[in-house]
């Protein structure tokens, strides 16, 4: 699913709303997936499905949609702060904002096609 992700925490503190409405935002796709038993939401970057793309944020571990309608979502998680499980790194609470985009971009499965 091509989504737009805001993260309306820093660090485990909220955003403020002006930093919030600021920010761009992560495009990309939206992946949730069983790791170790725990569910585990990734936004990776856009491209061919079956072609490993790498990660736009950190995951989200354990996360739970707390709000839905048919604009998007938020999702609110564990982050941690680090993609390596040998580092210490933070764990913090977080929010991901999902926008659900209507135009998804074009993807180029080799030999110059788009689909």
């Amino acid at each position: 699913m091509y989504v737009k992700v805001k993260q309306r925490r820093e660090m485990g503190m909220r955003r403020r709303s002006r930093d919030l409405d600021a920010d761009v935002g992560v495009f990309g796709r939206l992946i949730v997936m069983i790791v170790e038993h725990q569910p585990v939401m990734e936004l990776r970057k856009w491209g061919t499905p079956n072609v490993m793309q790498p990660n736009m944020l950190f995951p989200l571990y354990k996360p739970e949609i707390i709000s839905f309608d048919d604009r998007g979502m938020i999702v609110r998680g564990f982050q941690r702060h680090s993609m390596s499980s040998s580092e210490p790194a933070p764990t913090c609470l977080q929010e991901w904002i999902v926008n659900f985009e209507r135009e998804v971009p074009a993807v180029n499965v080799g030999s110059g096609h788009m689909s």
